[in-house]
Parts: structure tokens; sequence; C-alpha cells
């Protein structure tokens, strides 16, 4: 038996700083195009927290994080509304050491591609705006 499952790890909040909440779209569209019928994406979504450390990197950086309408947490909606179903979300525990908590503790989340999507309103006018990028 062959799975076929394409993994994104801690690169969400940099699409979305540098490409905003059309890169986001953009690269949840493009996963769901790329996978195969009842496909697994697992994703690895970053805090505000982590967001606001880099706030001020570049200056695009900077315009988006100002123009962003899309919080993290909102993402996996986001993916839900374009065809990729929310199976599972796995919470790390907290590991504690001397200085607080070691490691990452991210949510995980585990989505299975459905059937196309019908993309109307808010999320039809996000795949338009998507569709052409402009390089970083």
């Amino acid at each position: 038996m062959c799975i076929n499952y394409d993994v994104s790890l801690s690169v969400v909040k940099w699409i979305h700083l540098n490409w905003g909440d059309a890169g986001v779209r953009m690269l949840l569209l493009k996963v769901y195009n790329e996978l195969t019928d009842k496909g697994i994406f697992i994703l690895e979504i970053q805090p505000l927290s982590s967001y606001r450390k880099v706030k001020n990197l570049t200056e695009r950086i900077k315009t988006n994080w100002e123009t962003n309408q899309l919080k993290p947490q909102e993402i996996p909606l986001v993916a839900e509304q374009l065809g990729l179903k929310l199976i599972h979300t796995i919470q790390p525990p907290e590991k504690k050491g001397k200085r607080g908590t070691v490691g990452f503790v991210r949510p995980i989340h585990v989505f299975q591609k459905g059937p196309v999507p019908r993309v109307t309103g808010v999320a039809a006018a996000a795949v338009s705006s998507a569709s052409a990028l402009p390089a970083p």
C-alpha cells in the first residue's frame, strides 16, 4: 500500500510574511492539486508570537505583516475551504526545562484531500488573487 503525502513544517510563516494571505492560499491550492485522491498533507503552523519576532525583517515582510488579514490559527479553516479535510490534530506535549518550555510545541495538522471544492465568495476572490503572485 502506497500513501501519498506532503509535509509543510516551519515554512508557512515565511510564505505568509513574504507573499501575504494570497501566498498561503496559493500554497494550499498547489498542495490540493498535487495530492492524489485521499492523499495526506501534514501542516505545522507557527504561532502569531513567532511572526511578531520577525515582522520588521524586511520592508516586504513589514508591509505584509501590516496588511495580512488571515491569522495563523485560521489557516486550517482556509485549507478546509479549499478542499483539504482536517482529519487529525496532534498536540505535542510540552517539555519543561530549567528556563521554561524546551523545543517547539506546535500543533501538527493532518489533512486529507477531499472532493473538488465549490469555491465561492471570499474563497473565490482569494483564489483569483493568489493566481498571480510576484516574486519575493
